[in-house]
């Protein structure tokens, strides 16, 4: 992005994350995961994360790949299964209601809405289809200066 900003994940997000691993498999997983962690991304993870801060989305990537190669032998397929299960939960309330009743298309500004909260520089690309089944990718800009 300009001025040299960086795509960004809100702090809700890593948390619940977080909250997710530490429920599925305990404290010493998530430790695990952490220790396989460099930079930036080792420092955030080991520190007390804010729910309201924003942090680089490069170092919750980096999170996340450590979590499939010490979890789930590098399948990528797990990866999507767990991220499913953290974004049900953060669709609460009204959006659930509307992810029940709606066809993805009519779902898709709702969740586009919820995402604004979570990513920062992310752009959200829904994709529909004619079985009524809906992909939605993020993609980030790298800017070369």
């Amino acid at each position: 992005m300009p001025n040299g900003r960086m795509a960004e994940i809100k702090g809700a997000a890593l948390i619940d994350t977080i909250k997710a691993i530490k429920a599925r498999s305990a404290e010493h997983e998530f430790a695990k995961i952490v220790q396989h962690l460099d930079g930036e991304a080792k420092t955030i993870f080991e520190s007390r994360i804010s729910p309201s801060s924003w942090y680089p989305l490069d170092a919750f990537v980096q999170f996340l790949e450590a979590d499939i190669r010490q979890t789930a032998n590098g399948e990528r397929e797990v990866l999507i299964a767990r991220g499913e299960k953290v974004i049900e939960s953060q669709l609460r309330g009204i959006y659930k209601v509307f992810m029940q009743l709606g066809s993805p298309a009519f779902v898709i500004k709702p969740i586009s809405a919820v995402h604004a909260i979570y990513f920062k520089g992310v752009n959200i690309i829904p994709e529909l289809d004619a079985s009524n089944a809906a992909l939605i990718k993020y993609a980030t800009r790298l800017w070369v200066t």
